[in-house]
């Protein structure tokens, strides 16, 4: 995992005089998720993914080049299933407990081979004590998932499209949730679940799913997006990259490498000059 910080919080600057104090800008920030950080362990570890086998024995998860040109980087998150039988789901544990009305940003990118099923975007959620106003609302639920799916989100936003990177904004188009009295779709707003369940918070993992009764598929996701007033991380798939010796550090190859990640070319020459016993950090 390397994390890169894009845009640091604001500062204040005075130039002999008394100036008002600037308000804090919220952290964006790059994270760069290989294959190292997938993960089957049931205890995942910051800015990792839990790949879960929900059911089935076809298909699978990993992060590859391409396809095409990724939204971020060169590579993606890949998940397919081979059947109906199949279904898997990626989660990540760094937003547990944020209440859904606080979350600002929400969105990612997807790639399909076909225009009827792309990943799902999913939230493991306590939805909590439904609005008085919503007489159709479930109560005493304390675990749902919330589902944010492209193909329900055609008219709203775009026609899902086969081979072709597309961005999908959560915020701004339909969810439904398990458990809540709601149909699979349309579903409601995101707006409108919000005053649902206005105490709704991610219980706990975020990220992607592909599967639950459908056809043959494989699809890729990147710049997957999580932000609150207190900052924004996007995650950036990439296939693991690992140099096999100190030439191949020159001409900013010791660039390309995340397994490990180099400081320069000479941190780069001197792992490998010291059969890895060099801090690759330099």
């Amino acid at each position: 995992m390397r994390k890169i910080v894009y845009a640091a919080a604001g500062i204040a600057l005075a130039a002999g005089i008394a100036t008002p104090m600037m308000a804090m800008a919220a952290d964006s920030t790059t994270v760069v998720v290989t294959g190292a950080d997938l993960t089957t362990s049931t205890a995942p570890g910051p800015n990792q993914f839990l790949v879960i086998e929900q059911r089935g024995t076809g298909g699978g998860v990993s992060t590859v080049h391409g396809p095409a040109t990724p939204p971020l980087g060169m590579g993606s998150l890949q998940l397919a299933v081979a059947s109906t039988a199949d279904h898997w789901s990626v989660y990540n544990y760094d937003h547990t407990g944020t209440l859904l009305s606080d979350i600002t940003a929400l969105s990612y990118s997807t790639y399909t081979d076909n225009t009827t099923t792309a990943p799902a975007l999913q939230l493991e959620i306590n939805p909590g004590a439904p609005a008085a106003s919503c007489t159709s609302c479930a109560s005493n639920v304390t675990y749902s998932t919330l589902n944010f799916e492209p193909y329900q989100n055609s008219t709203s936003q775009q026609s899902l499209k086969a081979d072709t990177w597309q961005g999908w904004n959560v915020l701004d188009g339909n969810v439904w949730g398990t458990r809540l009295n709601m149909n699979q779709g349309p579903g409601v707003s995101w707006s409108q679940f919000v005053a649902d369940y206005p105490a709704a918070t991610v219980k706990n993992g975020f990220g992607v799913n592909v599967g639950g009764n459908w056809s043959a598929m494989t699809g890729n996701v990147d710049a997957l997006t999580f932000g609150t007033a207190a900052g924004t991380t996007t995650y950036d798939f990439e296939p693991t990259v690992a140099l096999s010796g100190k030439d191949q550090c020159k001409q900013s190859g010791w660039m390309t490498s995340n397994a490990p990640t180099f400081m320069n070319q000479g941190a780069c020459v001197s792992y490998f000059a010291s059969n890895g016993n060099a801090d690759p950090k330099g």
